[in-house]
């Protein structure tokens, strides 16, 4: 089925036009269709003969009855289906063949029969302003969108930041996490990377040596016009990186999307499910296409280059809780990955709602589909941690999250059902976070900050047991924390905490299949002893 609906997919129209009109074309164009209906048909009575034969479909079928009965929902397609739709190709066929009900169901699998793969670790980073004045949170609006550049930044000291951005990054595949991690923002100081995939070419190339993923997290679709500039740069880098792309596919914030490049609020999901529909296809495509979407029309889509993992590198959703960024995330069978700076506590019951979407869908609970961006800062106490980082926590949350709360919805940017559960769910109450100081995030859960068995088991509890994740992504450069430094919560946390997290679901034998495969069974190396030594 998935073969058929792949040909009909890539001949739309043309399979549309000759399904539809095809009792009346002329005999002599008939004789030169190489494969007549009847062969067709006897083609498909042998497939079926053949599966019931070898135990794979159910031994009391009428071949003849069901080879048609398969036809006749193949054949039909040409009524519905559209290659822009929000199903992929394997996902209908998937659908068809549950309908057809013709498959010999599967046993069960004891999960506990065989190890699975290691929790992946990556090392996320904002690249922020590290030097705002102190009384910046009282002198302007925003840290998003209206920053004055001239008064607030100066071009070189922004290049220093850039190349320490990388350093640290770059570090932390030395020390051994899974993953680096870079993101897309515009017009802030807030993190601006405006960009990513620069950065990701840098890290993709200094890497090579290593079995570090480039996680993208990634280039927003909705300011990409066409957004097959993201699916080339993406391929790009994964040629590049050698197959170790991760393929981050946000939505958008609404600052970014609405605010600074323009995009009208309530066009901005839809925008987003055709860029996304778009995007898997140019990376799936054997021929050249035509896209005629109300978004985007492109006469001629063939993507060069492609992208070494196939059929498309696996891609994550970065989301802050949005009802409806679910519903799409399991429906895609991609990676929900929640973004939030409020911490586990506070995003407990909506990832709760994420793993009810997963199973009400009928998907397995697999820990791998879903990941989590904690803030973390490791001492060898609890009170060395407060010393070292707590202005550079409270900077972060005072400073660099400082903007009027009515930039996070403009009219019409969330659909009807999000808009309920953020104003139903504490995580979205609006809480004056000038008014915490350092301890106050610490209990609260928005930064994960101690020893490393505080931390350790902070994450274990709260964080990868509380919410169920095999993707955790943790940002341990945090606001004004200074280069060395950071280096410094990077090299403790791979020493001492990531160890101990790497075998948390090696036991139930999840497969991480939002990984890429060259490194799904290979951790990244451990760091060596002594290895600070070198850091500068």
């Amino acid at each position: 089925m998935i073969a058929h609906l792949d040909a009909f997919d890539r001949h739309y129209p043309h399979l549309f036009v000759y399904l539809r009109e095809r009792d009346e074309i002329k005999r002599g164009f008939r004789e030169r269709v190489k494969l007549s209906p009847k062969q067709y048909e006897r083609f498909w009575q042998q497939i079926v003969r053949e599966g019931v034969k070898n135990g794979e479909f159910r031994p009391d079928l009428d071949v003849q009855v069901v080879s048609y009965g398969i036809l006749g929902m193949l054949n039909w397609l040409y009524k519905w289906y559209r290659p822009q739709g929000r199903l992929s190709v394997r996902e209908v066929a998937e659908q068809l063949t549950a309908l057809a009900g013709v498959t010999v169901p599967a046993p069960k699998r004891n999960l506990t029969r065989r190890s699975g793969e290691s929790m992946k670790i990556s090392a996320f980073h904002l690249m922020p302003h590290r030097e705002l004045p102190a009384d910046f949170e009282k002198r302007y609006e925003s840290v998003w969108v209206t920053p004055p550049w001239w008064e607030l930044a100066d071009a070189r000291r922004v290049g220093q930041y850039y190349n320490w951005t990388l350093d640290e990054l770059l570090y932390a595949a030395k020390c051994g996490f899974d993953g680096v991690c870079t993101n897309e923002h515009h017009q802030n100081a807030y993190g601006f990377m405006p960009n990513p995939n620069i950065m990701g070419s840098v890290l993709a190339k200094l890497t090579n040596d290593t079995n570090v993923a480039i996680v993208q997290m990634g280039a927003t679709l909705p300011t990409s016009n066409p957004p097959i500039r993201v699916a080339e740069e993406y391929a790009m880098l994964d040629c590049l990186s050698g197959g170790r792309l991760v393929a981050g596919l946000p939505l958008g914030s609404p600052m970014d999307v609405n605010l600074c490049y323009g995009i009208t609020p309530m066009e901005h999901r839809e925008r987003y499910r055709e860029a996304f529909a778009l995007t898997l296809k140019a990376w799936q495509a054997r021929e050249l296409f035509a896209w005629n979407g109300r978004y985007y029309q492109l006469a001629n889509v063939n993507l060069w280059p492609r992208p070494i993992q196939q059929p498309h590198p696996p891609v994550w959703v970065p989301g802050s809780g949005s009802i409806s960024t679910f519903d799409f995330a399991v429906e895609h069978e991609v990676c929900y990955c929640f973004l939030s700076y409020s911490g586990a506590k506070a995003a407990r019951s909506m990832m709760d709602k994420y793993w009810t979407v997963v199973t009400d869908k009928g998907r397995e609970p697999n820990p791998y589909r879903a990941g989590f961006l904690q803030l973390v800062t490791v001492a060898d106490t609890d009170a060395q941690a407060e010393d070292k980082y707590a202005r550079h926590v409270e900077y972060f949350y005072h400073k660099c999250l400082h903007w009027p709360v009515q930039y996070l919805s403009p009219p019409g940017n969330q659909d009807y059902r999000s808009l309920v559960a953020s104003v139903s769910n504490p995580l979205r109450r609006t809480e004056d976070l000038k008014q915490l100081r350092y301890r106050d995030f610490v209990e609260k859960g928005y930064v994960i900050s101690g020893s490393p068995a505080t931390v350790r088991d902070r994450l274990m509890e709260e964080v990868v047991k509380g919410l169920h994740v095999g993707n955790l992504m943790v940002l341990l450069q945090i606001g004004s924390m200074p280069h060395e430094l950071t280096l410094e919560n990077v090299e403790l946390f791979a020493r001492k905490v990531l160890p101990d997290l790497r075998d948390v679901w090696n036991d139930e034998g999840w497969v991480n299949h939002w990984w890429p495969e060259r490194l799904r069974g290979a951790a990244a190396r451990p760091p060596a002893a002594g290895v600070g030594a070198s850091r500068a």
